[in-house]
């Protein structure tokens, strides 16, 4: 028969098998615990870690309270004597100036000299150094470094002769341009005036002629130099009004318009027109004082103006008329047909040079005579060369008329420079030339293709040239 199941029973079964439970999963967890009863020590062993940790907590907090209570209180020490140091040095500075106020200007420390500065360096030794300035238009700016450099800058003996750089643009300096001509250019005896390769416009010409009415005021000009310059008919009448004791003039790179005619009131002695576009050529030979003539790249050729002087140009002493491509014998005639006393003529790259001119007979003061590139003959040279008992430098290169150097060891006696280069010289001829020339030091025999190969490298080692 079936046992009736009573109410007691079923609650010691469900508590028995609880009881089993607890037990295996504390097995698995290693704990060694026997009973049913350790199911029990889980949940109390995580209640007392969590009390632990709470009262670590509280004692951190504690701490760091305690922390906050002292942390302002040690700041306060340590900023104590920082401040009262910063009071300190403060009040030995004061004291210091003080005392230094108090002390004749003598016995003052002098401050340190920088970079900028210049000191004790007397007015007559910073004049000297001044005059070294290429453009004296710096000079006009280092006024403002001191009142030393201004006094020693505004002497007129730094303003004798004048370099400036013109920009194209200096019309729109009236101001300045007016401050420079009334206390500067006053004091001008030379001035050399030029535009910078970088502007392509020319100097005005009303520049130039109020320069040149500025330095009127004192012992007037003696030496002009402009280059890049637009030269018209009024500058040279200024020149003429204004500088009448001009010696030299220098028109390199200008467009020289004018006539000259109006400077034969001058005692000219030296003209430089290189690169010059020259319109006047006739009025060249107004100047019976003239030394030195330097046409090199012009626009002078033979016309028949040019070739009735009017004043022969018995003082020429240097004529140089180089990439004159116009240039013919009969102007070579009517420069150097009274010039007894010429030591230099050259005339290089001139094609139209054939040698058919006039000079005179004899020519003993010739030292330098430039052909190359002409088309002089073997007479032509030969009879120059007899006038010439003092040659010093001769320069035939790529004169192809030439064909014999028979009367080269004639000339040779007081030779230095010897330039042959491109021509048919022979082994014979210059071993001639050389016994004669006991003063030769240089010697050049570039492209000659009648001399031997031993031949030049002898030359190349004996006068140390590359040939």
């Amino acid at each position: 028969m079936s046992r009736l199941v009573s109410r007691e029973d079923i609650i010691r079964a469900v508590s028995s098998a609880v009881g089993r439970r607890a037990s295996v999963r504390a097995g698995d967890s290693g704990e060694d615990s026997e009973d049913s009863s350790d199911a029990a020590f889980v949940p109390s062993a995580s209640a007392s870690s969590s009390s632990a940790s709470s009262d670590a907590r509280s004692e951190h907090d504690e701490g760091a309270a305690a922390h906050r209570q002292q942390r302002p209180e040690i700041e306060t020490d340590t900023a104590r004597p920082a401040k009262d140091g910063a009071r300190q040095h403060g009040a030995r500075r004061r004291e210091r100036k003080r005392a230094s106020r108090d002390r004749p200007a003598a016995a003052r420390p002098r401050k340190r000299a920088t970079q900028m500065q210049v000191i004790g360096i007397p007015d007559d030794i910073l004049e000297h150094i001044l005059q070294f300035v290429v453009d004296s238009g710096d000079l006009l700016r280092w006024r403002a470094v001191s009142r030393q450099w201004k006094r020693v800058i505004e002497r007129p003996d730094l303003w004798r002769d004048v370099t400036l750089s013109i920009r194209s643009d200096i019309t729109r300096y009236e101001e300045q341009i007016e401050v420079l001509c009334q206390r500067f250019l006053c004091h001008a005896t030379a001035m050399d005036l030029s535009a910078p390769s970088e502007y392509r416009s020319h100097i005005p010409a009303k520049i130039l002629t109020k320069f040149i009415q500025a330095a009127r005021a004192g012992e007037g000009l003696v030496s002009f130099s402009a280059s890049r310059a637009k030269v018209a008919a009024h500058v040279v009448e200024a020149l003429a009004e204004h500088a009448d004791s001009l010696v030299d003039l220098s028109l390199s790179n200008s467009d020289c318009a004018a006539s000259f005619a109006p400077l034969r009131s001058c005692n000219l002695k030296r003209i430089i027109l290189c690169d010059s576009f020259v319109s006047s050529q006739r009025s060249l030979f107004e100047f019976p004082a003239l030394e030195t003539l330097d046409l090199s790249r012009t626009t002078f050729g033979s016309t028949s103006s040019s070739r009735s002087a009017s004043v022969p140009l018995s003082q020429l002493v240097h004529f140089v008329a180089e990439g004159c491509r116009h240039l013919q014998d009969a102007d070579v005639t009517t420069f150097l047909s009274a010039a007894e006393n010429v030591q230099t003529i050259s005339l290089a790259n001139c094609p139209n040079i054939r040698g058919e001119w006039t000079l005179p007979p004899r020519l003993p003061h010739l030292k330098r005579l430039v052909l190359d590139r002409t088309g002089v003959s073997t007479s032509t040279v030969e009879a120059l060369v007899a006038s010439g008992t003092c040659l010093q430098l001769l320069s035939l290169c790529w004169c192809s008329n030439i064909d014999t150097f028979v009367w080269l060891p004639a000339a040779s006696q007081h030779l230095q420079v010897l330039c042959l280069d491109g021509t048919s010289i022979s082994d014979d001829e210059i071993h001639a030339a050389e016994a004669v020339a006991t003063r030769l030091r240089a010697l050049h025999v570039n492209s000659c293709r009648n001399l031997a190969r031993g031949t030049r490298t002898r030359i190349a080692r004996a006068y140390e040239r590359h040939v």
